[in-house]
């Protein structure tokens, strides 16, 4: 144990009595039915409590220990570790409710961009979704059209002017 606990509580016939650490190591070394009882600490003190209850008890100390292990490691913190006498935790935390009417202009310009997509030919469609989409650069659509890289960057930037102009229609 970590420290030596100011009193120790047994159950004897249903009743607790209090004796003092020294005597809770002599029962334990001395008495043999004493090593089948079960202690949890508690408040400085340990008490004595049934098999169902030590078992509990430690489950859920084996569960806060691992749920502040995944805090840690996940980068969460508590509200209370930011409590100060001049103010609220709750000022660190960002607000993250966005703007409806934001949302829903950016719902509509995307409604906007994949009709005036649509509007491209199959070539630029194709252009536009594998650079843009897929993420593949200029360079390797270069190698797959067999043409240069400066000759793909041109022909992008084609077709957002063009995509550019539809939108502003």
């Amino acid at each position: 144990m970590k420290y030596q606990p100011r009193k120790v509580f047994v159950l004897e016939n249903g009743n607790y009595q209090e004796i003092t650490y020294q005597e809770h190591c002599q029962n334990q070394q001395s008495d043999e039915s004493y090593k089948n009882r079960f202690f949890i600490p508690l408040q400085g003190m340990l008490l004595e409590v049934s098999r169902e209850v030590y078992a509990e008890f430690y489950r859920e100390k084996e569960r806060n220990r691992y749920l502040k292990k995944l805090d840690i490691e996940n980068g969460l913190f508590s509200i209370d570790s930011f409590e100060k006498a001049d103010g609220s935790g709750v000022d660190y935390i960002a607000d993250t409710v966005a703007d409806m009417a934001e949302d829903v202009m950016e719902q509509l310009l995307l409604d906007k961009l994949r009709e005036c997509i649509s509007l491209l030919s199959f070539e630029e469609q194709k252009l536009i979704h594998q650079h843009y989409y897929d993420e593949i650069s200029e360079v390797e659509l270069s190698r797959e059209y067999g043409i240069s890289q400066q000759a793909v960057s041109k022909r992008l930037k084609k077709v957002r002017e063009k995509l550019k102009n539809l939108l502003e229609q």
